[in-house]
């Protein structure tokens, strides 16, 4: 399955005036899109990225310490995002996230994030992220 389509049904899910079931699930979809296409990224790079929990920070911190701008500034966003989607999945008593403003806001934001990334996803981009993250991850003695 290609993970863009988490976003197009994120996307789907925001037509008309939808309840608010549908508005969380975009929420999380559009999230899921966007770590996962990271994911990919990071992967084709050579990067092992965990399959289980810690893969939600693992894909924001590399690209965090990738030292190319446009991926940093991803790595930020999906932070951000996550959060979103930590609220939408299971804080039910926050209405705010209900918003069908903010909520095609943010899957907005993970359509952007997702072209960014496809577009650093080709040299020079695809070296300098690479070894970015290689330094980085000899900081934290990760290697």
């Amino acid at each position: 399955m290609d993970p863009r389509d988490y976003q197009l049904l994120a996307t789907e899910l925001l037509i008309g005036n939808p309840p608010s079931r549908k508005v969380r699930t975009a929420v999380g979809r559009a999230y899921y899109a966007v770590l996962h296409v990271g994911s990919a990224l990071l992967t084709r790079l050579g990067f092992r990225v965990d399959t289980g929990p810690r893969r939600h920070k693992y894909v924001s911190h590399r690209f965090n310490n990738s030292s190319h701008a446009d991926i940093q500034r991803v790595g930020q966003q999906l932070e951000d995002l996550y959060s979103r989607r930590l609220d939408a999945d299971y804080e039910l008593s926050n209405t705010a996230i209900e918003s069908q403003v903010n909520a095609r806001t943010l899957v907005e934001q993970a359509r952007i994030m997702i072209e960014t990334i496809d577009r650093c996803s080709s040299e020079p981009h695809l070296s300098q992220i690479k070894k970015g993250i290689h330094e980085y991850e000899k900081k934290i003695s990760f290697s």
